[in-house]
């Protein structure tokens, strides 16, 4: 493709056919530098790709998002998500919340944005607080689903990580959505568990083969 083309069909290139390993091989560069470390260099290729493809059939936001706030450019992430009233996913409704956190701490509005997001996924908390990551990250998932939240946990974790108190926040405020206080502490037990026989029979399968 010549440079031009970077121009004349930026904002529509995902609907060109011929486009379309260019895209996935540039997602596939972001995500590597993303893993060695290299945010910026990373950030840099997902906002290039969205301009490129801003209706986003790749879900590189979920990916842009996380990063921005982990880099501390809430200024850019608050843009970005102003005209995105529309989405449903919890990638988006848990970043809202952490943001607004970030942007105010433990005021209203972050209060707010979490009890939305709880909303939108119950799980993905305990999944964040869990002792251990899981091994392997779902491939799919449906909306609510431990899946989603096991894949949300996974974007965000880095981002909440790099927030000072962002991770205690969490947790007193979805303990205190609960009308039991002690509920939020069973799932998180029960995820833990639900994790470790995860991987006991992962492990056993291993061991047939």
């Amino acid at each position: 493709m010549g440079r031009e083309r970077f121009e004349k069909d930026a904002g529509h290139f995902w609907g060109l056919l011929d486009t379309r390993p260019y895209m996935r091989a540039r997602l596939g560069l972001a995500r590597c530098l993303e893993l060695l470390g290299r945010d910026e260099e990373a950030t840099n290729h997902y906002c290039e790709m969205l301009r490129l493809n801003p209706g986003d059939n790749q879900g590189v936001r979920y990916l842009y998002l996380p990063l921005l706030l982990k880099l501390g450019r809430d200024a850019e992430a608050a843009r970005y998500m102003k005209d995105s009233q529309d989405e449903v996913t919890a990638v988006w409704a848990y970043t809202r919340a952490l943001l607004a956190y970030r942007l105010g701490g433990n005021c209203s509005s972050a209060q707010m944005e979490l009890r939305k997001a709880v909303k939108t996924n119950p799980h993905v908390a305990a999944c964040l607080l869990a002792d251990e990551e899981p091994d392997e990250v779902p491939e799919s998932f449906s909306l609510g689903s431990h899946e989603e939240a096991e894949i949300c946990a996974t974007e965000l974790r880095s981002a909440f990580d790099a927030t000072p108190g962002a991770l205690e926040w969490l947790e007193t405020q979805t303990r205190s959505l609960r009308r039991d206080p002690e509920s939020y502490v069973s799932t998180h037990k029960r995820y833990n568990r639900a994790s470790r026989r995860k991987r006991r029979s992962r492990e056993r399968k291993r061991r047939r083969r």
